[in-house]
């Protein structure tokens, strides 16, 4: 193998590496952006609950710009490496050497040249002798390291910033990705937050003699608490008494009739109770 022959060769090795770091470079901006995007809308929909609109654009975005992305930044590179489709050619990548080793430059696109025009040229013996004399000259030029991999250090942050604070998140939180990622796997269905405070009826028994006073207790449990508490019957609704920080009853007195009832506060209400009537056994007169 003669000196142009292995400098073909060096400059393919540049190639791949040109192109190898093209996909290292692609692959961490790539998965730093996709670890970036599932942090914020996992955290957004975990704290906000996007209604379905926004979902549904979200996982739009994520398959419509991360195929884009996933095609540009890796699948692209990968097929340059392994030679499918268009590459540099050596000219461009002579050009590219150049610039990290200007004292070959000119030697080396002078030697490509040489052997373009070898065919066409009367003294192809003394062309020949000149390319592998130039060829030689250059041949201790490491090609490779015009391409520097570490430089692709810079994009790292972008990657391991996020991933810690996921990290963190999971050991503090768990639950948020769960909960998120489940809302989100259903871009179409609206979920509404969990209400502050739910509503406790202490009661055992749901039943009263008719005309007697029935009297509902009730426990308010949750991070922030009402200020009042109504029972509402019908279209009525009736102020509970506060008893203590999250203890409320009401009396109902004199009952003749069932009573459908539940308890709200804002917009949280509780499900529906029935108290039940219970009419009062007749005593035979004693004769």
């Amino acid at each position: 193998m003669n000196n142009y022959d292995l400098l073909i060769q060096r400059l393919d090795a540049f190639t791949r590496k040109y192109y190898l770091n093209q996909l290292v470079r692609g692959a961490l901006i790539f998965l730093s952006c996709i670890i970036i995007y599932i942090l914020l809308i996992s955290v957004g929909e975990y704290f906000f609950y996007f209604p379905a609109w926004v979902k549904l654009s979200i996982v739009a975005l994520l398959f419509g710009a991360g195929i884009a992305a996933l095609a540009a930044l890796v699948v692209r590179p990968l097929f340059k490496i392994s030679r499918l489709g268009k590459i540099i050619s050596h000219e461009q990548a002579a050009n590219i050497i150049g610039l990290h080793f200007p004292e070959v430059s000119d030697k080396l696109l002078n030697v490509l040249q040489l052997k373009q025009n070898q065919n066409s040229a009367e003294g192809r013996e003394l062309i020949e002798a000149s390319i592998n004399q130039k060829a030689a000259q250059i041949a201790v030029v490491p090609f490779t390291q015009a391409v520097d991999l570490g430089k692709n250090k810079k994009y790292l942050p972008y990657l391991l910033v996020p991933a810690a604070i996921i990290a963190v998140i999971l050991i503090a939180l768990p639950s948020l990705f769960k909960d998120a990622s489940d809302r989100l796997m259903k871009p179409g269905q609206n979920f509404a937050p969990p209400a502050p405070f739910a509503f406790h009826v202490t009661n055992q028994n749901m039943r009263v003699p008719l005309y007697g006073d029935y009297t509902i207790e009730a426990e308010v449990k949750g991070d922030k608490l009402p200020d009042k508490v109504y029972v509402e019957v019908g279209d009525e609704q009736l102020e509970m008494l506060r008893i203590n920080k999250n203890k409320y009853a009401y009396t109902f007195n004199h009952v003749a009739d069932n009573i459908d009832f539940r308890l709200a506060a804002g917009e949280v209400s509780s499900d529906r109770f029935i108290i039940s009537v219970i009419g009062k056994p007749m005593l035979e007169a004693c004769k």
